[in-house]
This record gives structure tokens, C-alpha cells and sequence, in this order.
């Protein structure tokens, strides 16, 4: 008579400390390989959106890179998202990047929806100031004027020597 095929483990209790392909501690150091090669392969992508966006990436920037990835926990979505606002903004370096996720990361922002809408709301609060302030300030320079009419056009070399 053919006995059916048992795992070993089924039969012997401790053979998944002897096998630890079916051990808990296998598992969890797949778990953590799993984990490092996303974590490598979303560094290596922000390294790239990084070069494309603003600038070759240093050793440095590398750095930190992880450091907001791994340590500090941002979501490389909301990175790329920080990156490319950046780049649209102008402000090319990292210490731009750096500190809008630090921003982010004060205000609990933790996906580029949140980024998006926190971005909306923050453009017109801008232009309200530009606009409250051109309001009450004139394009005149009454003092440039002034100068001018006393000095002539030679107020640049008066103002020096006075």
C-alpha cells in the first residue's frame, strides 16, 4: 500500500528548524528583502526624476534621498510630486525639495492629492497678498524722483559721497 506524500514538517516538528524555507524567520527575512529592493527601487527612480527635473545628483543629495524615503517615511509618490512642483516653481536645488517635504511632513501631508490641494490653497492666499500690497504701494519712486531733480543724473555718485 502507497502512503500519501506527507510534508516533513507534517511528520517532524522541528524540521522547519532544520528547513527554513518553511520557518517564520524565512518569511520575515523575505518580508525584509522585499522591502529593500522597493526601498532601492524608489530611491534609484527619485534619483532619476531628480536629474531629470533639476539637477545631477550628488553624493550628498543621494544621501538624503534615502534619508526622506527610509527614515522619514515619504512616500516616494509624494516626492516625485514635491520634485516636479520644484521644477515648475523654478526653484531648482534640493534644499527647495528638502524643505517642501519638510513642510509636508509638519502639516501631515502624505500623498501628492494632499500636496495638490494644499498647493491650490496656497497659490491664492499669494496672489491675494501681491495684490493687497500693489494695491497701496505706487510704481512712482517719489524719493528716486527727487534725487534725480536735486542731482541731476549724476545721483548715483552724489548719493556715494554723501
Amino acid at each position: 500500500k502507497v502512503q500519501p506524500f506527507l510534508n516533513n514538517s507534517e511528520k517532524n516538528g522541528s524540521y522547519s528548524e532544520k528547513n527554513p524555507c518553511n520557518s517564520e524567520n524565512y518569511d520575515t527575512k523575505k518580508s525584509k528583502e522585499n522591502i529593500v529592493v522597493v526601498v532601492v527601487r524608489a530611491r534609484e527612480e527619485m534619483e532619476r526624476c531628480f536629474e531629470q527635473n533639476i539637477a545631477p545628483v550628488t553624493p550628498a543629495v543621494e544621501r538624503e534621498i534615502g534619508v526622506y524615503l527610509e527614515e522619514k517615511q515619504v512616500a516616494p509618490e509624494l516626492m516625485r510630486a514635491v520634485i516636479e512642483y520644484s521644477a515648475l516653481s523654478g526653484a531648482k536645488s534640493w534644499r527647495y525639495v528638502a524643505a517642501v517635504l519638510d513642510s509636508c511632513l509638519r502639516e501631515g501631508i502624505t500623498t501628492p492629492e494632499q500636496f495638490a490641494v494644499k498647493g491650490k490653497s496656497a497659490k491664492p492666499a499669494r496672489r491675494e497678498k501681491q495684490t493687497s500690497t500693489s494695491e497701496h504701494s505706487s510704481s512712482i519712486d517719489f524719493d528716486e524722483i527727487q534725487r534725480y531733480i536735486t542731482y541731476g543724473g549724476k545721483h548715483g555718485k552724489q548719493k556715494e559721497t554723501m
